[in-house]
């Protein structure tokens, strides 16, 4: 049976979602100057949250008729709430431009903190450097400044440009600690490979220092 919790599969996912993110990050701060940005990227979370809502849908309404139903029912009420919010995104999105803004403030600031967090729990098994923590502070001060500074409709676009920003910080903070997860994976492995060679290896006697006692 294939383990679930291949490392190497893990490691994988790690590098495309870091790459997707730094890609994100670059558009926004690239096209952060133009007016219509800011509908565009609530338009696209409309796209993102309709696409799953209607695989979903379309998944429980095709099982089997002998299946439960409330199972079936239940199934379907987050998926509709889902497919509605989407088309209201999509629809009616300078409802959401302000909002947009107060999200993404909360959610740097949250990513923020989780790196934070996460680094000093990574440090009691692998190194990290001092000047790793400089990226999740700027992250969360990036954030303040959204919330704080930049909250009216005609400050959409250094919005974008922090959010994308911190998108790239947040990339390259995610490299940081898989490169350095890594190299402590490593080290164990090698360490545990001398371990079992020692174990394994017989032990030799040496002759020339071992005490033998005086012949009458």
């Amino acid at each position: 049976m294939e383990n679930k919790n291949n490392p190497e599969k893990k490691s994988k996912l790690v590098l495309i979602v870091n790459v997707a993110v730094l890609v994100a990050g670059l558009c926004l701060v690239f096209f952060h100057g133009n007016v219509n940005v800011m509908k565009v990227i609530v338009v696209l979370l409309g796209v993102c949250i309709i696409i799953p809502s209607l695989v979903y849908m379309g998944m429980v309404l095709t099982k089997r008729s002998e299946e439960n139903d409330t199972v079936r029912n239940i199934g379907i009420v987050p998926a509709a709430g889902g497919l509605c919010f989407g088309i209201v995104l999509m629809l009616k999105n300078e409802m959401f431009l302000k909002t947009l803004g107060i999200i993404f403030g909360l959610l740097i600031i949250a990513l923020g903190v989780f790196h934070t967090v996460y680094m000093i729990m990574m440090s009691k098994r692998a190194r990290v450097e001092m000047w790793y923590y400089i990226f999740p502070v700027l992250m969360m001060i990036g954030g303040l400044l959204i919330l704080v500074a930049f909250r009216a409709p005609e400050h959409a676009t250094m919005v974008v440009l922090i959010t994308g920003l911190s998108m790239i910080l947040f990339s390259f903070t995610t490299l940081l600690e898989y490169l350095a997860d890594r190299r402590a994976e490593k080290m164990a492995a090698s360490m545990a490979a001398v371990a079992n060679a020692a174990k394994k290896s017989p032990k030799v006697i040496d002759v020339e220092s071992a005490v033998v006692p005086p012949t009458e």
